[in-house]
This record gives structure tokens, sequence and C-alpha cells, in this order.
């Protein structure tokens, strides 16, 4: 699987600086390749950290990494009210 590019990679980790919320994630820096192999941030269930980032992105810009996208897009699927039941 091809990886992100180095401005992509850069982009996200200045995003995560920027935003208090989302440094506070204690993932890999590299997100992208995480979601690779987890279907959520934290693993295998939805967490209020998968809330956290979903919102850090609808604030900035839609992903253009292939897992992050599909990431993105399957948190989309949840309601308002299923996401905020996440703990």
């Amino acid at each position: 699987p091809s990886r992100p590019t180095i401005q992509k990679q850069n982009s996200m980790q200045m995003r995560k600086m920027a935003s208090k919320q989302f440094a506070e994630l204690s993932v890999d820096d590299d997100v992208e390749h995480h979601l690779e192999h987890h279907p959520y941030v934290k693993g295998y269930a939805p967490t209020k950290a998968d809330v956290d980032l979903f919102h850090q992105l609808c604030e900035s810009s839609l992903p253009e990494t292939p897992n992050l996208r599909r990431w993105f897009e399957h948190m989309e699927s949840f309601s308002a009210n299923e996401r905020a039941s996440w703990r």
C-alpha cells in the first residue's frame, strides 16, 4: 500500500500541533497508517477519540489519504446521537 506523501504527512502533523483536541489523542503520529490496520482511532471499537478527530476534520478539511477518508466516511454514517454515546 502506498504511503501518504511527505507533504500530506506534514500537513496532518501541522494540524495536529494546531489543535489541542487532536494533539491529545494517544495514537501514533501516523494516523493514516494506524487506520490501515484498525477500523477506529483506538482500535476495534469507536470511542470519544474518534468523535474528537471527526470534529477536528469537519472543522478543517476532508481527508485526502485513503484510510483516513474511509474512516471519515464511516464516521459520517453514524448519527450525532450515536457518536455522542461513545466513551
